[in-house]
């Protein structure tokens, strides 16, 4: 897959379908559905209610995250701009992978 071909696609929305070539490698029907789906952290921002900009989940395990729903993508050179875990949202986040024990 060419990088940034998924841009721009939500987490909900249908990227794709399984080819007969992948369906024949992975014993899974040729044609269903292929969703992009989203980060683990996102979904958990999403279940707890950050699904609004200007909503902010900090989370603190093996891995410190600080999530906000933006308005519009927001790029910077310091955090993370993606689609965000709901239709029509963004993200900016930033977090360590070595925070926790």
């Amino acid at each position: 897959m060419s990088e940034g071909l998924l841009l721009g696609i939500g987490p909900e929305e249908v990227a794709g379908e399984v080819t007969p070539e992948c369906a024949e490698a992975t014993g899974l029907p040729a044609g269903i559905p292929v969703v992009t789906g989203t980060v683990d952290a996102w979904s958990e921002a999403a279940s707890i209610g950050v699904r609004e900009p200007g909503d902010l989940m900090v989370m603190y395990s093996t891995t410190a995250l600080a999530f906000e729903i933006v308005g519009d993508p927001l790029p910077s050179s310091n955090f993370w701009s993606t689609t965000g875990p709901l239709a029509g949202t963004d993200v900016l986040a930033g977090g360590m992978a070595t925070s926790g024990r």
